[in-house]
């Protein structure tokens, strides 16, 4: 992976700053957002999967909203880089 040092690792509870892994660890993962976006992001992984739409359409689609409240938030949080 090409830009492997700056990615980050999410977990679903903190971990202590003082911990060994704590430069590998980003945030938290936001468990509360992915479910409240659940049915549209199985919509849109089915809708990949079966070849209705293309990923490199959906990923453009998904990254011009750029409001935390947007459902491209919460389909990253599934997919944390």
């Amino acid at each position: 992976m090409r830009d492997l040092p700056d990615k980050k690792l999410y977990t679903f509870e903190p971990t202590p700053a003082d911990s060994v892994l704590a430069p590998l660890l980003g945030d938290k993962i936001n468990v509360k957002l992915i479910q409240e976006s659940w049915d549209e992001i199985v919509r849109l992984a089915s809708s990949i999967r079966t070849g209705t739409v293309t990923a490199s359409l959906m990923l453009r689609k998904l990254a011009r909203h750029t409001s935390p409240e947007s459902f491209s938030f919460s389909f990253a949080a599934v997919g944390e880089d």
